[in-house]
Formats: structure tokens, sequence, C-alpha cells
């Protein structure tokens, strides 16, 4: 067939609608453990952060420990001097956080034998299990129970899609990097979260959404803050490794 014009035209626009997102960028390296990549979705972008755990410093940050309830992932990252804060899991009434925090091995919060997940650093090597076969150890620095699991070992499983909300998540590679993700200006429902993440992580587990969806990067002089609506009880924080 003789390609004309309107052919290519025609073509070029079928392949656009048939992506689901636009073209994905290349990762960029922020700095030495941290990678960065940002893919166009819908009217905003998800951005994706690849972490070498050898490299740097992933800990769990409690807003208790500043004398808050909550704070938002800005706050938190000033007060740490931590280089990316995400917000953590779920909370009730008050800011109380709802399952298991680990810091730096001590345990801040009970874990609950619930349909959740956990995720967790034991011996350097990133981790997420089921919560009821979830088993506390010497050997494990940082853990935070949320859910669901949106991925489990490379499959996802059967979800309640729920509404549409901005996003965010921790995952792991098959080759033990740790994947921190959130939207920007972005709802999807959980099941939609999930097929885009499993394209990115072998496990991975949800994080609180909505209002509570927040990031601050500090990284190579670039500042990036994705605000949330209410402050959060405790976040993820990524710190050099010296």
């Amino acid at each position: 067939m003789q390609f004309n014009m309107k052919n290519m035209w025609i073509l070029g626009l079928f392949l656009l609608i048939s992506l689901p997102c636009s073209l994905e960028a290349a990762w960029e390296t922020l700095q030495k453990g941290v990678d960065h990549q940002v893919i166009s979705y819908q009217n905003g972008h998800i951005h994706l952060y690849r972490l070498h755990l050898k490299k740097i410093q992933l800990d769990l940050l409690d807003a208790r420990q500043y004398g808050m309830n909550a704070m938002s992932v800005r706050d938190f990252a000033v007060k740490s001097n931590a280089l990316l804060v995400i917000n953590g899991g779920f909370f009730q009434e008050g800011f109380a956080p709802l399952g298991l925090m680990i810091q730096k091995g001590k345990q801040l919060n009970p874990l609950r034998r619930v349909e959740w997940g956990v995720f967790y650093i034991e011996k350097d090597l990133p981790k997420i299990t089921h919560a009821r076969k979830f088993e506390i150890n010497p050997d494990i620095t940082t853990a935070l129970q949320s859910g669901p699991r949106l991925v489990i070992a490379g499959t996802i499983p059967s979800l309640v899609p729920g509404t549409r909300s901005q996003r965010s998540a921790i995952g792991m590679t098959a080759n033990n990097e740790v994947i921190l993700a959130i939207t920007q200006n972005v709802l999807l429902t959980l099941s939609e979260w999930a097929q885009i993440i499993s394209q990115h992580c072998t496990y991975a587990l949800n994080l609180d959404g909505g209002g509570s969806s927040q990031l601050f990067q500090q990284l190579r002089g670039q500042e990036l803050f994705i605000a949330g609506i209410t402050p959060v009880p405790n976040a993820f924080a990524v710190f050099d490794r010296y």
C-alpha cells in the first residue's frame, strides 16, 4: 500500500490513542542512588523514583518525634534534612497511625493483622509481604504497614477499583531497587494505579492517597513539591548514606 501524508497522519493518530501514557522519559540520575522518571499521563504526570539502598538511606519519619501529630512532607524534609519525602500509611481520627511502624529497628506502632501488606527493609533488602505473614525480627530496620498490595510477584491481585483519587505507592524491582511513585494532577482507581505500577515493580504496596498523597524533593538543586490537602503522621524519607 502506498503511504501518503493522509495515511501517515491516520497511523500516527491511531498509535497516539492506543497508548495509555504518552512518551515515557528515560530515567534521570538526580544523585548517587536516586533516579527519577516522569510519565505524562492524561493531563498530568506520574513521578517515579528508583532508589539503590546500598547508595542511599531510606527511613521512616514520625511526626510525633517532632512534637506534632502530623506535618506536610515539606516540613518533614526541612526538619530532618531529607533529600526526598513521600507520604506514608493510613491514619485515623487525630492523625493516629494505622498499623505497623518500625524506625531504625524500633517499633513505633503495632502490627494490625488485617488484609493489608507490610513494606520493610531487612539487611538492606526491600521486601513486601502480607500483614498476616509478617514476623518481626532484629534485622528489620524499617517497616510500614499499608494497603492494599498492588503487585505480588509481578501479578496484579483482585482489587476493588474504588473512586478515582490521587495516588502514592512504594514498591521494589527484581533487582532489589525501591520504587517510590506518586501522581500529580492525575486521578486513578486502584486498578488503574496497579496497572501502571506493575510495569515498574515486581511487588508494590499502596500508600495513603487522596488528600494525603504528597511528595517533596530537593535534589541537584531541583525542588519539586506535590502538595497534599492534609498533613500526614508519617512519611518515607531518603537521606545520603555516609
